[in-house]
């Protein structure tokens, strides 16, 4: 069984082939922001442009937000650089000054 495969079965009730595939783009060596995550989407999907793939990006993380729940999402938001929160349909808070 390949690492991937593997891994693949750390998603639980994903397809298969959809825990594959995430499981192949592990892991990201380097943070990347929410607007290079939405042109990479955009070169992935050619030909979407920019704007088709942030919504797109945001339609797919949003209900992935609704089914994961609040804590989840925060925990993952937690662990991503600034900017993602409204990829996933939630408000960008800045820290209190």
């Amino acid at each position: 069984m390949s690492s991937a495969t593997r891994a693949a079965s750390s998603y639980g009730t994903l397809p298969a082939e959809a825990g594959a595939l995430l499981a192949g783009r592990i892991p990201v060596t380097q943070p990347v922001s929410a607007p290079e995550f939405v042109d990479r989407v955009a070169r992935g999907l050619a030909p979407l442009t920019v704007p088709e793939a942030r919504w797109a990006t945001g339609t797919v993380l949003t209900v992935l937000a609704d089914v994961a729940g609040e804590d989840l999402t925060g925990r993952v938001l937690a662990g991503l650089p600034r900017g993602y929160a409204l990829l996933f349909g939630r408000a960008e808070l800045a820290p209190a000054a």
